[in-house]
C-alpha cells in the first residue's frame, strides 16, 4: 500500500469512527436527557398517592404502589416500606443503599459520554497527525 492510499485509509477509518462516535453520543445525551427529568426521578403523582395512602393508613397499598413505580424514589420508598418491619435504622439503611444505586446509574451514562468525548478527541488528533 503507497503512502498516499494508507493515509485515504486512514483518514475514512477515523471519519468513520468520529461520525460513530457521534450518533452514540448524541444517543447518549438524549437518553440521559430523559433519565434525569425531574419526573423520572421524583414524580409528583407517586408523592401525591403514597402520601395519601400513608395518612389513610393504607401501608400494603403504599408498599405496592412504590414498588410499581420505576422511579428513583419509588426504588426507594419500597426499599425502605419492605425494610421497615426489622426497624428504623435497617429502613434508612436500605433506602440509602438503594438511593446510592440509583445515583450511581445515572452516571453511568455520563460516565460514557465521557469517554466517548475522549475518544473522539484522541481519534482527532491522531488525524491530524497524520494529515501533516
Amino acid at each position: 500500500m503507497t503512502s498516499l492510499s494508507r493515509r485515504t485509509f486512514h483518514l475514512y477509518l477515523y471519519i468513520a469512527v468520529l461520525v460513530l462516535l457521534g450518533v452514540i453520543c448524541a444517543g447518549l445525551a438524549l437518553l440521559n436527557m430523559e433519565m434525569t427529568q425531574r419526573e423520572a426521578i421524583l414524580p409528583i403523582s407517586l408523592v401525591e398517592q403514597f402520601e395519601t395512602a400513608l395518612n389513610e393508613q393504607r401501608y400494603q397499598d403504599a408498599y405496592e404502589m412504590a414498588r410499581d413505580d420505576e422511579s428513583a424514589l419509588g426504588q426507594v420508598l419500597s426499599a425502605g416500606l419492605a425494610n421497615l418491619r426489622y426497624g428504623y435504622p435497617r429502613a434508612e439503611l436500605a433506602m440509602k443503599e438503594v438511593a446510592k444505586e440509583e445515583s450511581e446509574r445515572l452516571r453511568f451514562y455520563v460516565a460514557f459520554l465521557s469517554m466517548a468525548g475522549i475518544i473522539a478527541m484522541i481519534c482527532r488528533r491522531r488525524f491530524e497527525m497524520s494529515a501533516h
